[in-house]
């Protein structure tokens, strides 16, 4: 073999080598739970890692600035993702989601069937059946389970299959995620008033971690919840610079006020916690 052409298949080789290392750097090792609130401007998505390795994905951002995300979460020989939530179909929840079904191994998706008729969520629709991806409509008492960690769908309240609604923000999918002694409370974009409702619908405890809802606007605040979860975080999906001015000036001292430690997407980047069966932490 000539001296050149062997030096070149010794670069190539460690190039792989370092790759492959790199990827599997990527993927948790440990026996933790693992909530990335991905930074994907202004929108959401969370990708929840499971000590068993598996990968549930909630939302997928306005873009398909998610598939960054995954990617560095996900080693690139790993192309499953168990599950995937759609909490509501707005666009800034649903949009990446769609390259994701068409890039990903997709085992099972949870929605509610609201009615919408958007062209992305349209395509979602038409590209779930054409993968044939099984599906769950979900409401309120519904739960799932991933090895040790659990979900609880918290709301709605009721089947939304075939329903219209009046303001999808109210027809989000709360979810419960519970393992061992930590639990997070994921809001999705369910306004105040509809928090109220929600309050009544469950008995909640004390959360470890909120997911905000809606960005951090002020109608997506509500200090009774707040107040009665008492949680020692709160993480904030959110574009830098957004339009909309999220999230609200009342929502971050109503926060601080309450002594609830703040991370936000726009500021802090994906936001990672971690658990192990008995402490949390930020990564």
């Amino acid at each position: 073999m000539p001296k050149k052409l062997y030096k070149f298949l010794l670069i190539f080789l460690a190039v792989v080598l370092l790759s492959i290392w790199a990827a599997i750097a990527k993927a948790p090792s440990d026996k933790n739970l693992h909530l990335s609130v991905l930074n994907v401007g202004q929108g959401d998505s969370i990708l929840i890692q499971t000590p068993e390795h598996q990968n549930i994905l909630i939302d997928g951002g306005p873009d398909n600035s998610v598939l960054d995300g995954l990617g560095q979460k996900i080693p690139f020989y790993s192309r499953t993702v168990d599950a995937v939530v759609l909490t509501h179909p707005h666009a800034d929840h649903l949009f990446g989601l769609i390259e994701v079904l068409k890039r990903y191994q997709i085992k099972h998706i949870y929605l509610t069937g609201v009615v919408q008729t958007t062209n992305e969520y349209l395509e979602f629709l038409q590209t779930v059946k054409d993968k044939n991806i099984p599906t769950s409509r979900v409401k309120l008492g519904d739960e799932m389970s991933f090895g040790e960690t659990s979900f609880k769908v918290l709301w709605p309240a009721d089947n939304l299959q075939a329903k219209t609604v009046e303001n999808l923000n109210n027809s989000s999918i709360v979810l419960s995620v519970s393992y061992h002694a930590f639990s997070a409370l994921l809001m999705g974009d369910l306004e105040s008033d509809s928090q109220d409702l929600m309050m009544n619908k469950n008995s909640l405890g004390h959360y470890n971690l909120i997911k905000i809802a809606h960005h951090g606007s002020s109608n997506g605040f509500n200090a009774a919840l707040l107040n009665q979860i008492k949680p020692e975080a709160a993480a904030v999906s959110v574009g830098a610079d957004n339009k909309y001015g999220h999230p609200a000036a009342s929502t971050i001292s109503g926060l601080d006020k309450l002594g609830i430690k703040i991370y936000r997407t726009d500021r802090d980047g994906t936001l990672e916690f971690l658990s192990d069966d008995s402490t949390t932490w930020k990564k």
